[in-house]
């Protein structure tokens, strides 16, 4: 596809800190920003381990558009992209539609109809995209794709069309899965109801008149993921999704093994949520910016015979996105500090205590993280730089902002970047995998207008890695 010149249209803003007695953090460690390699590739002379994916620097980058829009239609939020077996790659993101329905609840407002779309390439690279759900979500609750192990796609959203208590727009859990040639989404959470996995916070639901399990608003921040042949799910329950309290007072739920568990209630958590397995158990990295006495970013996790939870930033300052993987015994995460305009890699093999380090602090950049690992456990990150730190304007600007890709190889963080369209608001949204190669996929979302026809336009890309 031939791309046009471009102007502007919107952008994000949008993190760190220390640990406390709940769950420790250790000091800066590693390099930052990068550094250079050792004659042989290894940051310190030394040959890289076999897996490693190749340095950034030797890539050359294929882009192919999985669609753009017209007419001022927007498609992208929240794209995902995942590999299946045998290397098989799918993108999943949200597209809006010009219908609209009128909100049965509260002021009767006007709501817009947005498609779940689900994307994938034929033996000429070309994809091909289709419809999976309709829902009245803004876009902004977030979807999760993965694939299960017979190699079928299956996408978690915040889904239906129908309004809650005293809520508009969509209010339940979702799965929404392929087989054969059609999908078939369903509800798997409708209802604000589920045991706790902390004595304490049964005993905090009774001293609220059981507020845990009040409410129909459910769905938020889903992270999905396929254990043992089943569907594994964390999300955010809002209750009635419209007071304050119902957000102050959210819970982290986690679907797991047929049984579902509020994993952390009622303490305002669940922005962002990550979903893990780690010894054969589950694993949740979460933000809660809600409680100034919890606010911070969390992990939750079961050890076999307990569950436990730490609080391992102790601050609001967490951006639009947090990643969590796991390699082996060892749990990493990826955020974005929306204060310190940077890109935060933080490393632990307990849970406990944690290893920090700044990936990026050249200026205004981090932002929409997203994490993978190749096959000798690197680390690999992509995510949006937004160019020249400015105090007084945290806005991402067209003419600088770059989808930027890094891999820690040997002691070093390795950084490239991958696409900077002038006039364009590149990387709104990021997702990264790497398929069957070893090389990395990229999608990312990109709005601008055209200079030509003054039309609105929107994006979704894909970069592929390799070297010649």
């Amino acid at each position: 596809m031939q791309l046009r010149g471009v102007l502007s249209l919107s952008s994000l803003a949008l993190l760190v800190a220390c640990g406390d007695n709940e769950g420790s953090l250790v000091p800066d460690s590693g390099r930052h920003d990068g550094s250079t390699s050792g004659p042989d590739g290894g940051a310190d002379g030394g040959v890289l381990p076999v897996g490693s994916t190749p340095d950034p620097a030797t890539l050359v980058w294929d882009l192919s558009v999985v669609e753009q829009t017209e007419n001022g239609r927007i498609a992208g939020d929240h794209v995902e992209i995942a590999r299946g077996p045998g290397g098989r790659l799918g993108v999943a993101y949200f597209r809006n539609t010009p219908r609209r329905r009128t909100c049965t609840e509260g002021t009767m407002s006007q709501l817009i109809l947005w498609e779940v779309m689900y994307a994938e390439p034929d033996n000429d690279g070309n994809w091909n995209a289709e419809v999976v759900a309709e829902t009245d979500t803004s876009g902004t609750q977030g979807l999760s794709l993965a694939f299960d192990p017979q190699g079928n796609p299956a996408i978690t959203f915040m889904g239906g069309i129908e309004d809650a208590l005293i809520r508009c727009g969509a209010s339940s859990l979702f799965l929404a899965r392929k087989t054969g040639g059609s999908w078939t989404a369903s509800s798997v959470a409708d209802v604000s109801a589920s045991p706790t996995a902390f004595p304490e916070d049964a005993t905090s639901c009774a001293e609220l008149q059981d507020y845990c399990n009040f409410g129909t608003v459910v769905g938020e921040w889903s992270s999905l993921l396929f254990h043992e042949g089943q569907p594994a799910i964390a999300f955010r329950d809002i209750h009635a999704g419209f007071a304050q309290d119902d957000y102050g007072r959210s819970d982290v739920e986690l679907l797991w093994a047929g049984t579902r568990l509020a994993i952390d209630a009622p303490h305002g958590g669940g922005n962002y949520a990550s979903l893990g397995v780690w010894n054969g158990q589950p694993v949740v990295a979460h933000a809660n910016l809600q409680d100034f006495t919890k606010v911070g970013l969390w992990v939750v996790y079961n050890d076999g015979s307990a569950w436990k939870r730490n609080r391992i930033v102790a601050n609001g300052d967490i951006g639009r996105r947090v990643r969590l993987g796991v390699v082996g015994d060892r749990l990493s995460i990826v955020y974005h500090d929306n204060k310190g305009n940077k890109l935060i890699y933080l490393e632990s093999t307990d849970g406990d205590n944690w290893a920090r380090t700044v990936v990026d602090q050249t200026g205004n950049t981090g932002r929409s993280p997203s994490l993978a690992f190749d096959l000798a456990g690197n680390p690999v990150v992509a995510y949006r730089h937004c160019g020249e730190f400015n105090p007084n304007d945290p806005n991402c600007q067209p003419r600088e902002d770059t989808l930027r890709y890094r891999v820690r190889l040997g002691n070093s963080w390795r950084v490239t970047d991958v696409r900077n369209e002038r006039g364009a608001f590149d990387a709104e949204y990021v997702s990264v995998t790497l398929d069957g190669d070893n090389l990395p996929a990229i999608a990312y979302k990109t709005s601008f207008i055209d200079l030509g026809s003054n039309e609105q336009y929107s994006r979704v890309t894909v970069a592929r890695g390799s070297v010649e």
